[in-house]
């Protein structure tokens, strides 16, 4: 699973600039959500308990919305909970500070918006698989500019989010596109590279996939996928030594995806099906689900 999208970072570094947990624009190409203050749902009495750590400034995976933690992954772990008889309760942190503070059980899973199960994170905690996800592009509107493989980017005006792993890679496709490199847009504010393409600056945005499908409704836009990227798997985690948890954790996303609601929660944050997974794994399938 090792490639430029995939690095211990790289999902990381492009959220670290979009924190943001609601985006709000009054242009016509884009439309708001609701905003809300930090809050955790509580566990009912004679119940017991999963902890969830979480950063909730990095939306579709987590965010709050009403006064509420939502979420791709948020709402995961609602029906996991549920799967195994356990009430969901959230505990805000920092990124930075999670897998620390999961090392300390100051909570018992730490999501973190599909963090890529690479050997790298294996070496600090176990990670259960929980979708599939591929780079991709927010488009104009019917894709009128043909955009979909690495090759088609060369020569279009393309924005990305600036010191991102996918800003890394954008350079990386343009270096292959000789005399007629990607001109890049690379932008720092949380709402820039979405609004380049709503105002024409930009042809494109690139990035991940599930991010570029949940944009792109918000900007009157269409997504797609760049089909001859590399694919990574997003997961989240618990302790490494906690395997017990980490299997009764995905018997519970089993029993979600066999049910079909697994795939009705991404159809809520608008997640193509191609990123979906129909069997889960543990480190990869290093690690065996059963017991």
């Amino acid at each position: 699973m090792s490639n430029p999208l995939n690095t211990v970072n790289s999902r990381r570094l492009a959220s670290g600039l979009m924190l943001v947990a609601l985006l709000v624009t009054t242009s016509a190409c884009s439309s708001g959500s609701n905003s809300g203050s930090e809050t955790a749902s509580s566990a009912s009495g004679g119940t017991e308990t999963l902890t969830v750590g979480t950063d909730p400034t990095y939306p579709p995976y987590q965010y709050i919305e009403n006064n509420e933690f939502v979420g791709l992954e948020l709402d995961t772990a609602r029906a996991i909970g549920k799967a195994i008889g356990k009430e969901v309760k959230f505990e805000n942190i920092k990124y930075t500070a999670g897998i620390t503070a999961l090392q300390a059980n100051r909570f018992d899973v730490f999501m973190a918006g599909g963090t890529v199960d690479s050997p790298g994170r294996r070496e600090q905690v176990t990670l259960i698989d929980e979708y599939d996800t591929s780079p991709g592009l927010m488009v104009k509107k019917g894709n009128p500019e043909g955009l979909g493989t690495k090759a088609s980017l060369c020569g279009h005006p393309i924005s990305v989010f600036a010191a991102s792993e996918f800003e890394n890679t954008l350079k990386a496709i343009s270096e292959q596109c000789g005399n007629n490199p990607v001109k890049i847009i690379s932008l720092s504010d949380a709402n820039g590279p979405y609004d380049a393409v709503r105002t024409g600056r930009s042809d494109a945005y690139f990035g991940n996939l599930i991010q570029a499908s949940y944009q792109a409704p918000k900007f009157e836009c269409d997504s797609v996928k760049v089909t001859d990227g590399d694919p990574y798997v997003g997961a989240f985690m618990v302790k490494k030594d906690n395997i017990a948890l980490a299997q009764e954790l995905a018997a519970g996303l089993q029993q979600i995806i066999d049910s079909g609601e697994y795939a009705d929660i991404a159809a809520k944050y608008n997640v193509p099906e191609s990123e979906l997974i129909k069997t889960v794994t543990i480190n990869g399938g290093d690690i065996p689900v059963g017991s």
